[in-house]
């Protein structure tokens, strides 16, 4: 706040001084009717026409091709974004379906089953080879 204070106060002492030397400027030519630097106006003048059309339709046009391209840019930096946020998904969401498929698929032994688990085969391969409407397991649940 005390630099800002400050910042402000040295702004209305340039300003200040700026007004009272423009005003004796003027006085000196209204008593004189001498014109302070004469041979300078027309090359001031071209220059200030100059500033002024830079001003009023150079910097328009650039701040407009400038708002476009930003446009353009930040319209590029969303499409590639998504494209990546959706790359990175189908990579997440393939991981994961890897995950469950190794994690449901029953470990194979390189052995053989016990007897008692080659009887319970036999007999499910008895059952399903019965009539659907007779079965007593059903082939959904296999």
């Amino acid at each position: 706040p005390c630099s800002m204070m400050l910042f402000f106060t040295i702004k209305l002492c340039l300003s200040s001084l700026g007004l009272v030397l423009l005003l004796s400027i003027k006085r000196y030519y209204i008593q004189t009717f001498h014109l302070i630097f004469q041979r300078v106006r027309p090359s001031l003048n071209r220059m200030l026409h100059n500033i002024v059309l830079f001003i009023q339709h150079i910097l328009p046009l650039i701040a407009r091709r400038g708002v476009a391209s930003a446009f353009r840019y930040l319209r590029a930096l969303l499409s590639s974004s998504l494209a990546r946020l959706t790359l990175y998904t189908e990579v997440t969401l393939r991981r994961m379906l890897t995950t469950m498929q190794e994690t449901m698929q029953p470990r194979r032994g390189g052995g053989s089953a016990s007897t008692f688990l080659q009887e319970v085969a036999e007999h499910k391969s008895r059952l399903l080879k019965d009539p659907a409407e007779k079965r007593a397991i059903f082939e959904e649940y296999h």
